[in-house]
């Protein structure tokens, strides 16, 4: 009946947390009779279902989800029947009536079921469950510091969700009445009715609890036949057989490589979704619905399996890494694949690029790439194979004294995890897109990390990051291959041998001013380090025009400061112990005019302008502007007397680089050209029959280092497409097919129209 058998432990179980069904459930139908139903319902189904729960479930949240899933239902029902009960319970807690939790009750659940997954379950265990903060840290795995911060952010949103119904409640208020509010004593007998009705001992009223039961699991394995599309015909029957029958596999102990405490929260975990009762089935269309299910959000559904033998990667973490429609970099580390190998991995429907990935320890790193954008959709389900890792790299992170320095992030690179337009962007590869956290060292100082194999890997470096002490660069290895035939230095033969010693320098704490030409403080101006990376740092100045930054390794440092009114200054300083603060004047920007046209003069609206670099500094100041309706646009605090690279672009034009110009203060004149799509027929020349599969690669003038190998587009039965989005001419096409020698075009025009035809010739 339960994963142990027994039934004492069911009851304790039920005893635990029955406060919180019958509460959820209370709230949500509004009628005392139906939420003892409901909640009889919610243990019965946890009875049938607990031996295929993972080991990693939290039960509150999987409680709480199922009892507004069983509710919304039951709520259907009484509505279908038209039984509308006209008599209201009204629950009298032995604290006095509150105002301000009256306009608040009606709106929690919802707007609990609405946040993420992390969010929901560090508020489940804190206020639902009455968990102390340290125990919530237990149960999500994390430091009770990380803890408190979840509580806390979740109270935020919750809040935020909750809109006028909060009133002017703050989040500390709100966590007060959900202490005493939230879970109420369920009704005296309440917890015999769940053990009898789990057992079948029968009680009354125990067809509707069982009826509840039985519409619930047939409402989840619905959901599932609808996700998968197999509701539509004989192919659909057959495809669902073939799941029903995939083998069990034990879970795996892998540990997940989850971000540190001290790491940026990242974005919404995907939902817990509820097991189905074939464990063995890909994880798709369960209920109650992810918390990101919503509109505007797709879902991959992924399989790891293990090369050679295919056998399911159980409870592997993985990484995740997506593009949106604006540009931004989003990663996430929360997602592992369940007991059979399979993960959901949501992504925003209009999402430019997905890179997902096994990021475990004991699992060989490894990604694929998506790009929807470039007529590279995103799978509905796709297999990542990896390898397990027995070697292990690590040591020890000391002070100058030699003093242990725990809770230091470990922070991996990979080589060759980078785009080249003069490269085309495999499907998978291994390691990782971004630099990401591997290991944190412990009270020792040390670490250890296995994700990356001896013999086999694609190069990798590392850093090490404390907040007490900055990031320091620790050691960057060549790829296996080109270490073939070379012997190990000692300082790598202790990396693999887990003894690599690594000195931490005392950080440096960078302080100044920032005045104008008469010494006057220049208020909230911006200082940034790295921009559009993911080592940025950026400050602001006070009200006196004092600036502070955070702790920094004894090393060179480069920052760009920025004020509304004045040009821009790039600094470089060599940060030293006891460095006496800065002072940083700045003076009044150079005006830069600009007016974005295409080839006939005609003004370009909204066409996005990006600097590029700015005299011999490239990349350190990210500055972009969007033209006006008159293809306009001004820059009144550009650099003085410094030739400016700038590039210039807009959906459906060609990206224009390499503009060059001075701020001033004249109208200077960017000609964007019109993208151009072409598409084409490629025949076998000898048989003239279509070539079965080929790839079609942009490019500009002669020469293999001129092809825009990245933006590949692969074709069949002789069709392809080619899009020019670079304006360098001529424009080429090159086609490649297997079996073939390779075709190129003439020089494509503009303004061509029509369908582009090949004749590939044979192989000899």
């Amino acid at each position: 009946m339960t994963k142990r058998g027994s039934e004492s432990a069911f009851q304790t179980l039920v005893e635990r947390h029955l406060g919180l069904v019958w509460s959820v459930a209370q709230r949500q139908v509004q009628d005392a009779a139906l939420a003892e139903e409901i909640a009889q319902a919610v243990f019965v189904l946890l009875a049938r279902k607990a031996r295929h729960l993972s080991r990693r479930t939290v039960l509150g949240g999987w409680l709480f989800q199922t009892t507004r899933f069983v509710a919304a239902r039951a709520l259907r029902s009484r509505q279908r029947r038209q039984q509308r009960e006209q008599e209201a319970v009204v629950m009298h807690d032995i604290t006095q009536p509150d105002p301000h939790w009256d306009r608040i009750a009606p709106e929690l659940d919802e707007a609990m079921e609405g946040l993420g997954r992390s969010d929901r379950q560090a508020i489940l265990l804190r206020y639902y469950e009455g968990c102390s903060h340290r125990e919530v840290a237990a149960a999500l795995g994390v430091s009770e510091e990380a803890a408190k911060k979840r509580v806390q952010r979740g109270l935020e949103k919750l809040r935020d969700r909750l809109g006028p119904g909060a009133g002017t409640v703050s989040a500390a208020t709100l966590g007060s009445l959900m202490t005493v509010h939230a879970v109420s004593a369920a009704p005296g007998g309440l917890a015999a009715s769940v053990s009898a009705a789990v057992t079948g001992a029968g009680v009354a009223g125990s067809s509707g609890v069982m009826l509840l039961a039985q519409e619930a699991l047939s409402a989840w394995r619905l959901a599932r036949l609808k996700s998968l599309g197999l509701l539509g015909g004989t192919a659909g029957v057959i495809a669902w057989l073939v799941v029903t029958q995939w083998p069990a596999v034990s879970p795996s102990t892998s540990p997940n490589l989850s971000s540190p405490a001290s790491e940026p929260e990242r974005t919404t975990e995907v939902a817990q979704v509820i097991p189905d009762p074939r464990p063995t089935a890909p994880p798709v269309g369960t209920a109650p619905a992810s918390d990101e299910a919503d509109a505007g959000q797709s879902a991959l559904f992924l399989q790891v399996l293990t090369w050679g033998t295919d056998a399911p990667v159980a409870g592997a973490g993985l990484a995740l890494n997506i593009v949106t429609h604006a540009g931004e970099w989003v990663q996430r580390y929360d997602l592992r694949t369940d007991e059979t190998g399979w993960a959901t991995v949501p992504y925003p429907a209009d999402a430019e690029r997905l890179d997902v990935g096994v990021w475990s320890q004991g699992w060989a790193a490894r990604y694929a790439t998506f790009t929807p954008q470039k007529q590279d959709p995103i799978p509905v389900l796709y297999t990542l194979r990896t390898q397990p890792v027995q070697d292990a790299i690590g040591g020890w992170v000391r002070d100058e004294q030699g003093r242990p320095v725990p809770g230091a992030n470990i922070r991996m690179h990979f080589s060759n995890s980078g785009d080249a337009a003069s490269r085309e962007r495999p499907r998978e590869r291994d390691g990782f897109i971004r630099a990401s956290v591997v290991a944190v060292t412990d009270a020792a100082g040390h670490w250890t990390s296995s994700v990356v194999p001896r013999a086999g890997h694609p190069g990798f470096g590392f850093r090490v990051e404390h907040p007490e002490y900055g990031e320091t660069w620790v050691k960057g290895l060549r790829s296996s291959t080109e270490q073939a035939g070379r012997e190990f230095t000692p300082e790598e033969e202790a990396l693999w041998a887990g003894r690599l010693e690594t000195v931490l320098q005392p950080g440096v704490v960078l302080t100044g001013r920032v005045v104008d030409e008469q010494g006057r403080p220049v208020a909230d101006a911006a200082l940034a380090h790295s921009p559009r990376s993911s080592r940025e740092v950026e400050v602001r100045t006070d009200t006196e025009g004092r600036f502070e930054f955070p702790l920094q390794a004894a090393s060179n440092f480069d920052f760009v400061v920025t004020a509304d009114g004045f040009a821009p200054v790039y600094v470089l300083k060599e940060l030293d112990v006891g460095m006496a603060p800065l002072e940083i004047t700045l003076k009044p920007g150079a005006v830069l005019r600009l007016r974005v046209e295409d080839e006939h003069g005609v003004p370009v609206p909204d066409a996005e302008v990006i600097l590029e670099q700015w005299g011999s500094h490239r990349g350190k100041l990210d500055w972009r502007a969007r033209t006006d309706g008159n293809g306009r646009l001004e820059w009144a605090e550009a650099p003085w007397d410094e030739v400016l690279e700038l590039c210039s672009r807009k959906e459906g034009w060609c990206y224009t680089r390499y503009i060059e110009i001075k701020a001033d203060g004249q109208e200077h004149v960017i000609t964007l050209v019109p993208a151009l799509e072409v598409n084409g027929l490629a025949r076998d020349a000898v048989t003239g029959l279509p070539v079965r599969e080929l790839k079609a690669i942009p490019g500009h003038g002669e020469g293999e280092h001129r092809w825009e190998r990245l933006d590949t587009r692969r074709g069949s039965h002789g069709q392809f497409r080619v899009e020019f989005t670079e304006n360098k001419k001529p424009w080429r096409i090159l086609l490649e097919a297997e079996g073939y020698e390779p075709w190129i075009s003439g020089p494509v025009e503009a303004g061509f129209r029509g369908l582009l035809e090949a004749r590939m010739q044979p192989d000899r």
